[in-house]
């Protein structure tokens, strides 16, 4: 139902060490489409199903995953400054999504929203990644969309 509302490539993730997993990644058949598998690896900084689940965790935990993911990087480009990073995370938490703009993909943007695996209530994150043209004109609807899937699928009350 949410790839056929959408009709853009769309991914459900969670946090593998310090890396974020698509464990199920579905794209249309549109020909400028995101490409994503299940079972691919993005960046836990760079990329927003990461984002997302960041954003859940203390300040303090996201700062060791901060150093952690950018010691781990595979060159200088890849490293994310701890200021602008948590500047990320204020914005994620503010709006309750993240979101990216060719931040892994040249041309390719992603809103990511975090729910409660119906399973054990682990945290995952379901992502909808646009051409950058998309996404801005599909923002809100996306959102929309995303907010509206995680909504069945609550944390927990502690």
């Amino acid at each position: 139902m949410l790839q056929h509302q959408l009709g853009e490539t769309l991914m459900i993730g969670v946090q593998n060490s310090g890396r974020a997993q698509y464990i199920l990644a579905n794209e249309p058949q549109h020909p400028d489409r995101l490409l994503a598998s299940s079972g691919m690896m993005r960046s836990l900084l760079r990329s927003a199903v990461g984002r997302a689940l960041l954003a859940l965790k203390s300040d303090t935990e996201i700062a060791g995953w901060v150093r952690r993911c950018n010691a781990e990087a595979a060159s200088p480009d890849q490293i994310v400054p701890p200021s602008a990073f948590a500047e990320t995370i204020r914005l994620t938490r503010e709006r309750g999504y993240a979101e990216t703009a060719g931040d892994v993909t040249p041309g390719f943007g992603t809103i990511a929203v975090t729910f409660a695996s119906p399973m054990d209530s682990s945290p995952m994150a379901v992502a909808c990644g646009m051409p950058l043209a998309s996404l801005e004109e599909k923002k809100e609807m996306t959102v929309e969309a995303l907010k509206c899937f995680a909504e069945a699928y609550p944390f927990p009350s502690a």
